[in-house]
């Protein structure tokens, strides 16, 4: 038999998964970014700068559209789910009232069981009253497993009305040693992060402020010492900057998704 409309979604949003996965991977080649110093004037530190080597704006674009693309197929495997158990539970309504009360039919996401339990979603109210409840029990209230449907939900909208802000890429594991040669043990070091992530211009990473004055050959550091990986992230749907990451994000919500129709096929 041919493949279910949601079962044919899943697997476009898996095979857009795949290729965001293969996007960011390939990212760093040629490595986009270099990690510079600039000392303080006052002998009493210095900041990382990150240094852009080449332009990232198409890789973003590209990035960007797989996410927008994962999170719409994703969405509608549910929306096809759904649709189908309302083509079955109103098989006994005329032509005309089954095609009204379909028109509108689409998997609901509430975050909080009172809104969810207080009307109650308008696109499902055609369902019977087991599927009514098992919609519910797939609900980001109602079990840990389908969290991730509520950024589903968001990044969905936010694309649909314009297209997710890849806002460039966030240094992680950043590992070296700040103490400068000839530190006495009462040294105080205080470091302020920046953003984090790299765009067209230099970008600060951290700042690095020491309670005693040095030379800039004290302060110098073996560049081996450096340890940096980097991640793409994009705008989530609060606008934190960088707050979402995206290979993380989009496999966890394809894996909710694929939980919450599994309890769909086997209820």
């Amino acid at each position: 038999p041919p493949p279910t409309p949601h079962a044919h979604s899943v697997r476009r949003a898996l095979t857009h998964l795949d290729s965001l996965h293969k996007a960011i991977k390939g990212f760093g080649d040629p490595q986009p970014y270099d990690m510079l110093r600039t000392f303080h004037e006052d002998g009493q530190g210095y900041s990382v700068i990150l240094h852009p080597l080449r332009s990232i704006a198409k890789e973003q674009e590209e990035i960007a559209v797989l996410i927008g693309d994962i999170a719409f197929n994703a969405r509608a495997a549910l929306d096809h789910a759904t649709y189908e158990m309302a083509v079955s539970d109103t098989a006994n309504l005329s032509r005309r009232k089954r095609r009204q009360v379909l028109f509108d039919v689409q998997f609901p996401v509430y975050t909080k069981d009172t809104r969810f339990d207080g009307d109650g979603p308008d696109c499902i109210s055609m369902l019977t009253a087991p599927h009514h409840a098992l919609i519910r029990s797939l609900q980001p209230f109602a079990h840990e497993y389908a969290r991730p449907l509520a950024d589903l939900h968001a990044i969905n909208n936010q694309d649909k009305h314009r297209i997710v802000h890849v806002v460039g890429v966030q240094p992680t594991n950043f590992r070296t040693d700040f103490t400068p040669a000839n530190a006495t043990d009462g040294l105080r070091i205080a470091m302020t992060y920046g953003s984090g992530l790299i765009t067209e211009h230099d970008t600060e990473f951290v700042s690095v402020r020491f309670s005693e004055k040095f030379s800039v050959e004290d302060m110098a550091m073996d560049g081996r010492e450096w340890r940096l990986s980097a991640q793409i992230c994009f705008d989530s749907a609060s606008n934190r900057v960088g707050g979402e990451i995206a290979g993380i994000k989009m496999f966890d919500i394809v894996v909710a998704v694929n939980w919450a129709l599994s309890k769909i096929e086997n209820e």
